[in-house]
């Protein structure tokens, strides 16, 4: 028989609203219920909230005048209040472990005796010089940003992370030990996941490309629009799907491009809308130039949609060449992407093959049933 444990939940934000985190935290909280126990959500104090918001929007002026960035993410000082405020929270609850997604700001300065769990998809020392608001920073904040790394993860019993890659970045940079460290992959954060026959994998005459994601130049917006112009320069008629963001305006008035630029998953229509477009697309273009782990992978493979990503980051956890997608150099530009794409394209048992094992990925690995059913496991030979 399976323990059910007693989790703490912690979270500095409605754990119900879809749009934050990707969803991550409204899913991943689901899957643990849904298999491991009992969820309690702990929430900062509405005075401790009302004192960091107001913090974090003063730095956010003082960031646009000040030479170098200060990240409020990272701060020491907002670092002990959510600490002070949490720690009474928790204060009295007869829980199991706490878990805390993303919070290091949350478990750096928390006391107590229930075993942490932090799961995150990179650290600080990752991101520094990687992802854009990770840059420019002053050794104020650089150094106030790995003490707060450091405490947090000193803090946690167990760490949880989304790749290798964050795995090496704790073990090398923070002395983490091996057997600390969960590699777990996240799952697709979709409300209902189509079945294998709701599923519409025939190609179609005209190849459509899909682009998910909030930030165009991040994410590699003009790579992929590149991508497009190789494939219809090479006669194929195709088109590209862009979810998420508002790119340039050529790029919008292209009539092969249709261009969403907010879809809320939360809401019905919107959801409808999203699996509609999802379920006509034969890949997913994501030439990221920093990343940690794409949610977007998991729920394109959920569709059986191969993912065409750069090999930066925490990708490689998500993207197996030749099962779900393929991994190209991050130098590759919109020819070598349209290359490899015709490749499969042009081939139909390739294309078939690929996209019928990509969905099998999704249902082995890239959901949240098993990413809770791994995450379990782990606690039972660890945590006594």
């Amino acid at each position: 028989m399976e323990r059910k444990y007693k989790i703490g939940y912690l979270i500095s934000n409605d754990f119900n609203d879809r749009t934050k985190g990707s969803g991550i935290y409204y899913y991943q909280s689901k899957a643990l219920e849904k298999h491991l126990g009992e969820i309690f959500y702990i929430k900062p104090s509405k005075s401790a909230l009302f004192i960091v918001k107001k913090i974090e929007k003063i730095i956010g002026k003082l960031n646009y005048i000040l030479p170098r960035k200060y990240l409020s993410s990272h701060s020491i000082f907002i670092s002990r209040l959510y600490g002070r405020s949490f720690t009474r929270r928790i204060k009295g609850l007869k829980l199991d472990f706490i878990f805390g997604d993303k919070s290091s700001k949350i478990i750096a300065y928390l006391k107590t005796e229930i075993p942490i769990i932090y799961s995150t998809d990179a650290f600080f020392s990752c991101m520094h010089n990687y992802y854009p608001e990770f840059t420019n920073l002053s050794r104020v904040s650089i150094g106030e940003a790995n003490k707060v790394e450091a405490n947090a993860i000193r803090n946690s019993r167990f760490l949880v992370v989304t790749s290798d890659w964050a795995a090496r970045c704790a073990v090398d940079y923070y002395g983490v030990r091996n057997g600390n460290v969960l590699i777990n992959p996240r799952g697709a954060n979709l409300e209902e996941i189509p079945s294998r026959m709701d599923l519409d994998l025939k190609k179609k005459e005209s190849l459509i490309l899909i682009f998910i994601g909030v930030e165009w130049v991040r994410k590699g917006g003009d790579v992929a629009y590149e991508t497009l112009q190789y494939i219809l320069g090479q006669g194929q008629k195709a088109s590209l799907i862009i979810i998420g963001c508002l790119p340039p305006k050529h790029v919008c008035d292209d009539k092969n491009v249709l261009t969403i630029q907010y879809l809320n998953k939360g809401n019905a229509t919107d959801r409808k809308k999203f699996f509609s477009l999802l379920n006509e697309s034969d890949f997913q273009i994501l030439p990221t130039r920093a990343e940690c782990a794409a949610i977007s992978v998991s729920e394109c493979s959920a569709f059986g949609i191969p993912s065409f990503v750069t090999n930066t980051g925490g990708v490689a956890e998500t993207v197996k060449d030749n099962i779900n997608g393929f991994r190209l150099p991050l130098e590759a530009n919109g020819t070598d992407f349209g290359k490899a794409i015709l490749d499969v394209y042009n081939n139909d048992a390739r294309y078939n093959a690929l996209r019928n094992s990509t969905r099998l990925y999704y249902e082995e690995q890239l959901n949240w049933d098993v990413w809770a059913s791994r995450f379990n496991e782990f606690l039972g030979r660890n945590l006594s």
